[in-house]
């Protein structure tokens, strides 16, 4: 855990009582006086058998006027929909509102900081990153583990959301990586030009010395780029999905185009952190992947009589764009919980056994047609089962089902009687609080299904 001497007799808030809080107030413990309060009676409960209630205290206390700064939860409204209410509070007296990432920083400002934002990828990229520094950095932030969680280290990761950004004030990145940028959260920035201008502020501190890696294969960070260029003290480090680095390794949890982008920023990260061409490659092969983002789950051997016959195509992943060997290959999606997200894994493979389903998104799964030719068989679940079912009538053919489960069974069973290479994705384009309690545990069932239902000899 990080030592926060700096901080010893200041009185700090902490505003949100969940991972980020948590850690907050254990780092915080030895050193400060605390005030601390969450909205949600759950964390308090939680917050109070874990450690006492004595520092608990309601905002219309007097001890929240009387801070250095607080910590605000990244998850609590800034400025839209309407503040919160401590939100007024800080600002009448004049009282920061901080995030952790910002008191890692002034704990440690001396070490080196890579940051990590953008609409899609930001997750796999700053892991990624991690993986190919071979634990030299501390891996976290908005991603694993909260800022004041990690060891003391002569750098830092950091995965950052425009919450996160709409809290820095002094932090500065070595080296920040802009991916793209995509509607989003505009009901937390009040436009897409307010989501601009916070995902701006991971490079608003950088100057002489430090470098932005940018995509430009997205047109707003592409206007960025042209918009920076030549006006600013720091580095610009231009990158594109579509630029091919020499000898990249084929890795199955780095598929697709999208991938292409995380490991170009990977790639570029490291380059600039002094890693050689070689380093890289051999740590980009040995990727894992991100459990619940096109995770490969594994694979099971088709029946002798199709030994012979070609892969479906895995698209993205290495020069002839091909996984060569006779196997059903099983991909945890879960995190795609909508129909953006779920068209990178789509886009990614060929003849695939597609679940899908959960609580709806606005607009459904109509975005997809496009990628429908590569569907074998759909099988969806969920309260969307009956929307997705209109929209693919008579375009894929699907079936549907009351679970995950059957929807499992079903999809396995008829990818090993085709008696042809294949691909069984999870990529719900829904949220999954119908039938489980989280992305996450859906992914976990889907991982569960393919131990338990499969119990085939593994050839990966």
């Amino acid at each position: 855990m990080i030592e926060l001497t700096k901080e010893k007799g200041k009185n700090v808030g902490i505003f949100g009582l969940a991972r980020t809080g948590i850690s907050s107030y254990e780092a915080l413990l030895p050193f400060a006086n605390l005030v601390c309060f969450d909205d949600k009676e759950s964390n308090r409960i939680d917050f109070a058998k874990k450690f006492t209630d004595k520092d608990l205290k309601s905002i219309d206390d007097q001890a929240w006027t009387k801070l250095d700064y607080i910590i605000f939860s990244p998850g609590v409204p800034l400025r839209f929909p309407k503040p919160h209410p401590l939100v007024d509070i800080a600002h009448h007296h004049k009282i920061p509102l901080i995030s952790d990432i910002e008191l890692l920083y002034r704990a440690n400002p001396n070490a080196k900081y890579v940051a990590i934002t953008g609409t899609n990828g930001k997750s796999t990229t700053t892991a990624l990153i991690g993986h190919i520094m071979g634990g030299q950095f501390g891996v976290g932030g908005n991603i694993g583990a909260s800022a004041l969680s990690l060891e003391q280290k002569d750098g830092y990761v950091l995965e950052m959301s425009s919450y996160q950004l709409d809290l820095l004030h002094k932090m500065k990145p070595n080296v920040s990586v802009l991916l793209n940028i995509t509607p989003d959260h505009i009901d937390r920035h009040g436009s897409l030009n307010g989501y601009i201008e916070a995902k701006k502020r991971i490079w608003r501190n950088m100057g002489k010395g430090d470098s932005l890696v940018i995509g430009v294969d997205n047109d707003i960070t592409r206007s960025i780029y042209d918009e920076l260029k030549g006006k600013v003290a720091f580095d610009l480090v231009p990158i594109s999905a579509h630029d091919m680095i020499p000898d990249l390794p084929y890795n199955k949890s780095l598929l697709g185009l999208h991938n292409r982008e995380n490991i170009a920023a990977g790639y570029a990260v490291a380059r600039i952190l002094g890693k050689s061409h070689e380093e890289i490659l051999i740590r980009v092969a040995t990727f894992g992947g991100l459990a619940h983002r096109m995770q490969f789950v594994g694979a099971i051997a088709l029946p002798p009589s199709c030994l012979t016959r070609r892969s479906p195509k895995v698209l993205g992943s290495s020069p002839k764009g091909l996984f060569e060997g006779s196997t059903i290959s099983f991909y945890n999606d879960s995190k795609a919980t909508n129909a953006e997200a779920a068209s990178k894994s789509l886009a990614s493979l060929e003849n695939i056994y597609w679940l899908a389903g959960g609580v709806p998104k606005e607009g459904g799964i109509e975005s997809l047609a496009p990628l429908f030719d590569r569907i074998k068989k759909a099988y969806l679940f969920g309260q969307a089962k009956n929307q997705f079912a209109k929209t693919l009538g008579g375009k894929v053919d699907y079936v549907i089902c009351e679970t995950m489960e059957e929807a499992f069974g079903l999809a396995a069973n008829d990818a090993r009687a085709s008696g042809s290479p294949a691909n069984v994705l999870l990529a719900p384009a829904c949220a999954s609080f119908d039938q489980f309690e989280s992305f996450e545990h859906r992914g976990d069932k889907f991982i569960e299904l393919y131990q338990s239902h499969l119990i085939i000899k593994q050839i990966i």
